[in-house]
């Protein structure tokens, strides 16, 4: 069992070493340009066009905002039965 763990203490190691950019003192609007250059992960066919700035709304907020605006939702005519 050890040898199994040091094993893949080993890749993981080298992944971390060889994989992974450093990041230290790089502010968050450089990081996409330091994986677009890194050697292995610029390869990769990516999508950095993801829209910023606007944040995901769970399901929840939804329901908050449409019962707030009077829009019936199903699980507030649910609760209303």
């Amino acid at each position: 069992i050890f040898l199994f763990y040091a094993a893949w203490t080993v890749i993981m190691t080298l992944f971390v070493y060889f994989l992974l950019p450093e990041t230290k003192n790089v502010p968050i609007e450089e990081m996409t340009r330091i994986w677009q250059e890194h050697w292995f992960w610029s390869k990769m066919k990516l999508d950095y066009s993801a829209p910023v700035g606007e944040p995901v709304k769970s399901s929840n907020q939804k329901n908050l905002e449409s019962v707030e605006n009077g829009i019936p939702t199903s699980s507030n005519t649910q609760q209303q039965k």
